[in-house]
């Protein structure tokens, strides 16, 4: 883990492999942080290191004095002393300047109208905020490299507020770092994990983080990829990001690296407060213990003074009413009062963004065997067991005296008001301390968390599949890419009915005890049947379950019409495939069948006939859809006896 100051700017912590891998090559992490803030940036990233013979390698550009420097709403506008070699999308840091609402810790150069001046109108931070300033002519610009000047690389950088979107850069050969999301603008693209940690076990002493995302690089001789899943899910790998028209060098070695970075003019406090005083009004005077170096042009935001009645946290970025010395301002900070009160910070805000402390005060603090605890202005919120933070600006409640005890601190434990913390690093520790009442800050440090770190060289295997003479020639090979679910794909020809997709290739026949619906086209495929146990089905028209019959108790003694068979219903039909008939009547008559009320099929039957007609139909007779068949006598007084076979269908 490697934890960053809050207290310091321009400062970089870089951690790399001392083994060197060849491309291919996939390393993976799970990465998380305790926080995001704008002013920093976390790096996990494959860089050549320069050190093969004849190696040109990259370094710092000297910063470049500014001439005029002017911002209106959210376009800033800068003019150096001399050319500053910029490109467009390239980050710039920029300080010095008198107002610090133009200190900008990082941001991307927009457009380079001449080689002594660009514009920029956002960042890590996203668009910059809208202020309308200057000219003023101080400060200078400084080159933020985000590859950390490697000539060869792929970098995934965390920055920025967000905990789920980060940047991409690609570098080859010394050239441009080729970065994700706006070229002119804001680099970071969103993703599908959060770099946020899973507290597993809230309990005093248990420092139990998990990351959420497992994030990877792997770069190939085509092509660089920045992939990502959830932690111990069943989620599959996702493709982040991928970069192929500019790639690192496969001919060089590569060492991973781990890289943390304050920019130049992060936001971070000035000074401790010795004290605050008001008389009689909304004005603070505030007494710093070192020279605080404010100016009426800078903005700040004040917290951790212990009478939070009178002296409330100052959230808001405000600009300094005057400057007496150089060891005190006045700022409007709250309602008017006449108190008096010690501790906490001020923190001059650059660019207009800053990592807030926590929002509770210090109020007491207590030591015993090195373990601390402090008692907070209401319940502590925003910090887990195991967080790194830093106690600053505690002083005693009632002369104003330093306690001796800011310095850094892993938290032990939380419950309520009381924050119990364990001294790391530096901070300091000895005798026991009784109650002491106070005032002071708490401000949060951000902890780059590795996890687990997996590196995996490779080799890849290419097989063509070539056709034998006469083919047809598609590029002499035949990639086939399959993706998730087979549902996704669509299977045609002589397999899929009408336009269903994903059927797979049926061996057999097809189980049913219903007809299947009736094609749409010509040429549709059509399944052999069979029973529900499997039986084919190979009697003509129908399968057994759609048969009908009919066999009526009397005759057929008059004109008027008898159903045969019912309609069936929207879109089905029905069939006779034979029919039985016999006249025991002394006169001959006419036998009709009829689709409802037409007459579809006649016949004449003799007088007095012994023996039934037994009639197959070789093309069935037919209603039309959801209609009734119906039979009918044409002689009144008629004896016909009538038995007809059938199926239902579409």
């Amino acid at each position: 883990m490697i934890s960053k100051d809050p207290l310091t700017e321009a400062t970089e912590t870089i951690i790399e492999t001392l083994d060197r891998f060849v491309v291919p090559v996939r390393v993976a992490a799970g990465i998380s942080l305790s926080q995001r803030i704008n002013g920093q940036e976390f790096a996990f990233e494959l860089v050549s290191t320069d050190d093969w013979p004849g190696a040109i390698p990259l370094t710092p550009a000297i910063p470049v004095a500014i001439a005029s420097i002017s911002q209106a709403t959210t376009t800033l506008s800068v003019t150096t002393t001399a050319p500053h070699v910029l490109k467009i999308g390239e980050k710039v840091s920029i300080g010095g300047v008198s107002d610090s609402r133009l200190n900008y810790s990082c941001l991307t150069v927009a457009t380079t109208p001449t080689p002594t001046s660009f514009t920029a109108i956002a960042g890590p931070q996203g668009t910059i905020p809208a202020v309308t300033a200057g000219p003023f002519t101080s400060g200078s610009v400084s080159k933020a490299d985000p590859l950390g000047y490697a000539r060869n690389g792929s970098s995934l950088i965390f920055e920025g507020t967000t905990a789920t979107s980060e940047s991409y850069y690609v570098r080859s050969e010394g050239g441009d770092a080729l970065p994700s999301g706006t070229i002119a603008g804001n680099h970071a693209a969103a993703f599908s994990v959060s770099t946020a940690a899973t507290q597993l076990v809230n309990a005093a002493g248990a420092y139990a983080f998990a990351p959420q995302g497992l994030f990877e690089i792997m770069p190939q001789l085509e092509k660089v990829t920045f992939s990502g899943s959830p932690i111990d899910s069943a989620g599959a790998i996702s493709a982040m990001f991928k970069r192929s028209q500019v790639v690192p060098n496969p001919a060089r070695d590569y060492k991973l690296r781990l890289r943390s970075k304050n920019h130049r003019s992060l936001s971070r406090p000035v000074g401790k407060i010795v004290s605050a005083a008001k008389a009689g009004s909304a004005t603070a005077t505030i007494t710093f213990d070192q020279p605080h170096g404010l100016t009426v042009a800078d903005f700040v935001t004040v917290y951790g003074i212990r009478d939070q009645v009178n002296f409330t946290n100052l959230a808001t970025p405000t600009a300094v009413a005057s400057v007496p010395n150089a060891m005190t301002i006045t700022i409007v900070l709250g309602a008017s009062a006449t108190a008096t009160s010690y501790g906490g910070v001020v923190i001059r805000v650059n660019g207009g963004v800053f990592g807030a402390p926590i929002g509770q005060v210090a109020q007491s603090i207590a030591r015993s065997a090195n373990v601390l605890t402090v008692t907070g202005s209401a319940a502590w919120s925003g910090l887990q067991i195991g967080q790194y933070l830093n106690l600053h600006g505690a002083r005693d409640a009632v002369s104003g005296a330093d306690l001796g005890i800011d310095g850094s601190y892993r938290v032990r434990d939380v419950a309520s008001t009381a924050l119990v913390l364990e001294p790391i690093g530096a901070a300091p520790s000895g005798a026991d301390i009784g109650t002491t009442n106070c005032g002071g800050a708490v401000l949060p440090r951000t902890d780059f968390r590795f996890h687990f770190i997996r590196v995996m060289e490779f080799t890849r295997l290419i097989t063509e599949s070539i056709g034998g003479f006469g083919r047809v020639d598609q590029m002499d090979a035949a990639p086939v890419l399959v993706t998730n679910a087979v549902s996704a794909v669509t299977v045609t020809g002589g397999v899929a009915q009408d336009a269903a997709a994903g059927n797979p290739v049926g061996i057999g026949a097809r189980a049913a005890n219903a007809n299947q619906a009736a094609m749409s086209a010509t040429g549709d495929l059509v399944h052999l049947m069979a029973t529900m146990i499997g039986a084919l089905v190979n009697k003509p028209f129908s399968i057994p379950e759609a048969d009908w019959s009919y066999a009526p108790a009397g005759t057929i003694a008059n004109t008027a019409d008898i159903v045969i068979a019912a309609a069936a219903g929207a879109g089905i039909r029905r069939y006779i495939t034979s029919i039985q008939l016999i006249n025991t009547n002394a006169v001959a008559t006419e036998f009709v069948v009829k689709d409802g009320s037409t007459v579809i099929w006649r016949i004449w039957l003799p007088a007095n006939m012994t023996t039934p007609w037994d009639i197959d139909f070789p093309t069935p007779l037919r209603s039309s859809a959801n209609a009734a068949l119906n039979a009918a006598a044409i002689t009144s007084g008629a004896s016909i006896y009538l038995d007809a076979q059938g199926y239902t269908a579409p």
